[in-house]
């Protein structure tokens, strides 16, 4: 039966065209790995937060109540944890300060409130970069829709961070919602470019230049070549004037927008050119290493497509899992 062949002719094929089964069936492969497995062991629990919690309304499950200032602490290392690939730690806080930020969205008024939505805002944000990383695709556009219904309760730069995440977790869904997260990333940029006039400071303007990075990625990637190389024009300018930033919701910076830069040609296959900007990028200059791997692990993906390049390829993918091997 057909039931039964498939996960043998789905490893046969996987094996030809030398992919994961996961990325033919659009599922989650069974981590080995046991820190991988570690990680994926949280997702169910992470599941249930994203289907049964609403924004504003006080969680039916247990909170610790605990005060705002922690866990708006927890939240910011969250994100550390996000930058350094720390997925099982990552994977087990992530359920319980969910909740505890929805409980105090909730029950906090004015800056207290203010607070938990910009905790809840990283945390949700750190939650699709989870399930992103171990292949839940769904998982990680439901925790990234979350994200948004938060930005567009805090207004200003924040709907540009939504909007940065949504983006990433629509791009591993194929051809068509590559189309979707195009006009997402567009609309969403032009947007902050409107705003960011009258939203001064850093993370403005970051939220700005990452929409302007992911958008270029994706007219890229969708044949719009022309927009790309306008989108990545602006990012580099707005890089120049703020320099590299920590990670909020994203690593922007002089350093990344050359990585993009990178990946764009990467993933139009315009190898030669990919490794060429990879060459002249010194990722030591990014303080996430997270990014460091994502820069290793493009670089490699280019350099292995140029002849002769092949052991320089794995040099870099060796590099990049010294930097953070899960990732």
């Amino acid at each position: 039966p057909r039931s039964t062949l498939f996960p043998y002719t789905t490893l046969f094929r996987s094996s030809a065209l030398a992919v994961s089964p996961s990325e033919l069936i659009g599922q989650p492969a069974r981590r080995a790995d046991p820190e991988m497995a570690t990680a994926q062991a949280t997702v169910p629990a992470v599941r249930l937060v994203l289907i049964t919690h609403q924004l504003g309304v006080r969680p039916a499950s247990d909170a610790s109540g605990r005060d705002v200032r922690l866990l708006t602490a927890e939240a910011s290392r969250a994100v550390d944890l996000r930058t350094a690939c720390d997925l099982p730690v990552l994977g087990a806080m992530l359920p319980t300060l969910l909740v505890d930020l929805h409980h105090a969205v909730a029950t906090s008024r004015g800056d207290d409130r203010v607070a938990a939505l910009e905790g809840l805002m990283h945390g949700y944000a750190s939650t699709m970069t989870l399930l992103h990383m171990l292949g839940y695709q769904m998982e990680a556009w439901q925790a990234a829709t979350k994200s948004v219904e938060v930005a567009v309760e805090l207004g200003g730069g924040w709907e540009s961070m939504a909007a940065f995440t949504l983006t990433h977790a629509l791009l591993p869904m194929g051809t068509d919602a590559h189309q979707h997260a195009y006009r997402i990333a567009s609309e969403a940029a032009d947007a902050a470019r409107r705003v960011t006039g009258s939203v001064q400071g850093e993370p403005a303007l970051a939220a700005y230049g990452s929409l302007c990075m992911v958008s270029a990625l994706v007219a890229a990637v969708v044949s719009r070549d022309d927009e790309a190389d306008e989108r990545i024009g602006e990012a580099a300018q707005v890089a120049a004037m703020v320099g590299e930033c920590s990670p909020t919701v994203a690593t922007f910076g002089p350093t990344n927008v050359a990585m993009y830069r990178m990946k764009g040609a990467l993933e139009v296959g315009d190898f030669d050119r990919a490794a060429r900007l990879g060459g002249c990028i010194v990722p030591e200059r990014i303080t996430s290493p997270e990014r460091q791997a994502m820069y290793w692990i493009d670089y490699g993906r280019a350099l292995a497509k140029v002849r002769g390049r092949q052991d320089d390829a794995v040099s870099a993918f060796l590099s990049g899992e010294f930097c953070a091997p899960l990732r």
